[in-house]
């Protein structure tokens, strides 16, 4: 994998979760979409996980970017956070971290990502893989249920 190929699986997939995001009428950003998570949650999901492969990319080791995965306090902390936030602030936070991972990827090598030596990578493991899963892999997966919410906002009698 190139840097460049990363680069342009990531942003592909970025754009159609932003082109569906601008789609979400700033009143609808605390609806729910599925796993009892708002827009505005998923904004700060995909925006940690984008500060994730900044901070990987930074200090050459892989560390848990599966929100999932981390304990239901920090899960909570970081959702409160967001949700503090005024909404253009926020969108502001994902579009800034957005291009600031978007800068650290640049500033690999083709044989820094596709190295199999480095902390916290499994063993046979590339590290353009473990940058994936946190972005080109996740956006669908986001992507898939605010798609859902745009289509049943479409066809409600109010619409």
């Amino acid at each position: 994998m190139s840097v460049q190929d990363l680069i342009g699986h990531i942003s592909t997939k970025r754009a159609e979760w932003d082109d569906l995001l601008r789609q979400v009428p700033a009143g609808q950003m605390n609806q729910p979409v599925p796993d009892a998570w708002t827009v505005r949650d998923a904004i700060a999901i995909l925006t940690w996980k984008e500060h994730r492969v900044v901070e990987i990319i930074r200090n050459r080791a892989v560390i848990e970017a599966s929100f999932r995965q981390l304990p239901e306090a920090e899960q909570a902390s970081i959702l409160e956070a967001s949700r503090a936030l005024p909404l253009p602030a926020l969108l502001d936070q994902h579009q800034v971290t957005h291009r600031e991972m978007l800068d650290a990827l640049g500033a690999l090598t083709d044989d820094d990502l596709n190295s199999e030596r480095m902390d916290g990578l499994p063993p046979d493991e590339r590290f353009w893989k473990a940058i994936a899963a946190a972005t080109w892999w996740s956006y669908p997966a986001l992507s898939g249920p605010l798609r859902q919410l745009l289509k049943e906002n479409a066809s409600s009698p109010a619409n």
